[in-house]
């Protein structure tokens, strides 16, 4: 279109209506800038329309499971999975499975750190708690974290690893699963639930015992 006197602007001119079509200004015959219009919003109307699919259980989601670190039985991961497209989300994310009693430590080291004492005391049980009891005590006397991981180590040992964690059974059958990775984390935990032993949702993630 060319100039509007009266607007005093140039008026838009519209190639094309669809998402991700080009637009812009035109001066007379001329072209002056162009950009693409919505090409990172998508088609609204395809979404909303997953997404009602989705509600109705009828959107068939083509679901991957992926195991950061360790090792998942087969039978695990498909319950993992059953639950991903029962649920609508495609990408389901496995931070932690089997520890060591050291690992145990550091990784509680770290939440601690994250996260404080007050907040990690709230998700574990006693022989937990006597744990980071152990944190506090050296972190309190200026130790390093060399020092306050073993230390929480020979407590954990003590203790009895699978007592302070399951993740340290031998059974294999615990992982965490990253609610960060999933669309629709509540859906997922609803699904799941059924399928498994327990599910707690504890430190960013879902901690799922299976049987």
């Amino acid at each position: 279109m060319p100039f509007d006197k009266k607007a005093g602007a140039f008026a838009p001119a519209f190639l094309s209506n669809e998402p991700g079509a080009l637009r812009g200004w035109r001066k007379g015959g001329e072209f002056v800038f162009y950009f693409f219009f919505d090409y990172f919003r998508g088609n609204d109307k395809e979404i909303k329309m997953k997404e009602e699919k989705r509600e109705k259980g009828d959107l068939k989601t083509e679901v991957r499971v992926s195991v950061r670190k360790g090792t998942l039985a087969p039978e695990y991961l498909s319950i993992l999975k059953e639950a991903g497209e029962a649920s609508g989300n495609d990408t389901i994310v496995v931070t932690s499975t089997a520890r060591t009693p050291y690992d145990q430590a550091r990784i509680m080291f770290e939440n601690l750190e994250r996260t404080g004492v007050p907040y990690q005391q709230s998700q574990y049980r006693q022989p937990g708690r006597e744990v980071i009891a152990v944190y506090k005590d050296l972190s309190d006397k200026k130790k390093n974290k060399g020092e306050i991981v073993f230390a929480m180590e020979q407590k954990i040992k003590y203790l009895g690893p699978e007592n302070v964690s399951k993740h340290c059974s031998d059974k294999g059958n615990v992982a965490d699963v990253a609610k960060s990775t999933l669309s629709y984390p509540q859906e997922f935990l609803r699904a799941l639930r059924p399928k498994v032993a327990q599910v707690l949702d504890e430190n960013g993630c879902f901690h799922v015992v299976f049987f």
